[in-house]
């Protein structure tokens, strides 16, 4: 099985699991609730600026190695 094939058959055993199970007959207070809201949201969060982190990362590398092929025609680049 290659690697997309496992990942679908996750997929399929999560959503069959979850259509499966009983009912709890149990009560959620708001506190959980906003609990977990507030994990996801951080969550959320936590992956975007880990994603902007590094996207500027990348932008600056390859804006760098594409300026260091460039004459620098202003007089403000290398110093001897």
């Amino acid at each position: 099985m290659n690697k997309l094939n496992k990942c679908d058959a996750a997929i399929i055993g999560v959503l069959v699991y979850a259509a499966s199970v009983q009912p709890a007959y149990a009560y959620v207070d708001p506190g959980s609730v906003s609990l977990v809201v507030t994990a996801i949201l951080g969550g959320i969060a936590s992956v975007g600026y880990t994603i902007r982190l590094y996207w500027s990362k990348v932008r600056d590398f390859f804006s760098r190695s594409r300026g260091s092929h460039h004459d620098d025609t202003t007089g403000r680049g290398h110093q001897p």
